[in-house]
């Protein structure tokens, strides 16, 4: 495919191998970064993240190409270009990174394997986290307290504990510390191996035999994690028919699990869409529950919080909706709570105004004859 320019406005480059990608994390205020961008550029402008091509807007006719019109071309994310991940051909790829078929078909196997009747199994780890985390309140009544860190362990308890069995004393996280460092790495500039594969995005079909580099970095944590779910899968293949541990997400996936297909073999994957998983793919999508599930679920209970606190007269309506449909706590269940309408459209609506994982979203090609521009919304 050849490239054609598209005449759209950028900012000055202000690195030759990084784009503008040291000024554009510079102190972690890459949101700020973009609507001074906007509003010195217009709705729609290219930037250089590393060797991303990436065109950022908010041109609504664009959006509507890109979530309605054509949505099925869209199918996969932008990850960081410091990230040597092969979209196409990795074995352990997961939702947030798989593309083309291969996305489409994980999917629909996650939706099918996660049923409702598995996810109110799953009701008892909810309640005790809950539990634990209003004891922590209720140790700290009268008193002001930070409650980020606090909801974090909450939801982290529950995602570890329902997803990998993991039982660890609430507060009191090895695996959260561990994923924390991960997700909060340095800038990309300030690291040497990450500028190097930010940099050489273009060559990834050779840097990505150089993965063992990022063990130098703060990705060696996330390999010392799959390890550990490596363990874990191997422990419940391993255990009797009759054991009485208590079910979670990972069982569910297992049920799902098929050994013998190969991924990479791109032909097979097009004329044939398996109706099982890897055992690559159940190791991805395990590290994507801890990674992606405690973090955006404590972050969107964050800013609900503070919605409440600017808008009491939505926490009043969310209140007595409650006290409706909820007279005791053995009447919180999933039924019940899927009753809150209003609460449902609160949560929706915090979630537009605040996007937790703007960084994290749609990468496409868009093709057109001999133009293909990588998309970044």
């Amino acid at each position: 495919m050849k490239k054609k320019k598209v005449g759209l406005p950028q900012p000055p480059i202000t690195s030759i191998f990084l784009g503008n990608l040291e000024e554009f994390e510079k102190d972690h205020k890459q949101h700020e970064k973009l609507v001074e961008w906007h509003e010195k550029y217009g709705s729609t402008f290219g930037m250089l993240q590393g060797a991303h091509r990436v065109i950022v807007t908010s041109d609504m006719n664009i959006l509507n190409e890109v979530f309605v019109k054509q949505f099925h071309t869209f199918q996969a994310r932008m990850i960081h270009p410091s990230f040597v991940v092969d979209q196409v051909n990795g074995r352990q790829l997961t939702l947030f990174f798989s593309q083309g078929n291969q996305w489409k078909r994980l999917r629909a196997l996650f939706a099918s394997s996660l049923t409702i009747s598995k996810i109110k199994s799953v009701e008892p780890i909810m309640e005790k986290a809950h539990d634990e985390l209003y004891q922590v309140f209720k140790k700290n009544e009268n008193k002001v307290i930070d409650v980020i860190p606090n909801i974090l362990d909450m939801t982290f308890a529950f995602i570890s504990r329902s997803a990998l069995g993991i039982n660890e004393e609430f507060g009191k996280s090895e695996y959260l510390h561990k994923i924390v460092n991960i997700l909060g790495p340095e800038e990309t500039s300030k690291s040497l191996i990450s500028s190097f594969f930010a940099g050489t995005w273009d060559f990834l079909s050779i840097t990505k035999h150089f993965q063992i580099l990022q063990f130098l970095t703060v990705f060696r944590e996330a390999f010392k994690l799959r390890d550990n779910i490596i363990k874990a899968i191997t422990e419940r293949e391993n255990e009797p028919l009759t054991s009485t541990r208590r079910r979670d997400f990972l069982d569910f996936l297992r049920e799902a699990q098929e050994e013998d297909f190969d991924t990479t073999n791109k032909p097979d994957l097009d004329m044939k869409i398996p109706k099982k998983i890897t055992r690559d793919e159940l190791i991805g999508a395990s590290m994507a529950y801890l990674f992606g599930g405690a973090d955006t679920t404590a972050t969107l209970i964050n800013y609900c919080l503070y919605e409440f606190t600017i808008h009491p007269e939505c926490e009043e309506i969310i209140l007595q909706e409650i006290d409706d449909y909820i007279k005791n706590e053995d009447d919180i269940n999933y039924n019940n709570v899927k009753n809150l309408e209003f609460l449902d459209r609160f949560i929706k609506e915090t979630g537009r105004l605040h996007p937790f994982a703007y960084l994290y979203v749609i990468f496409a090609f868009f093709y057109n004859q001999n133009i293909k521009i990588p998309l970044c919304l």
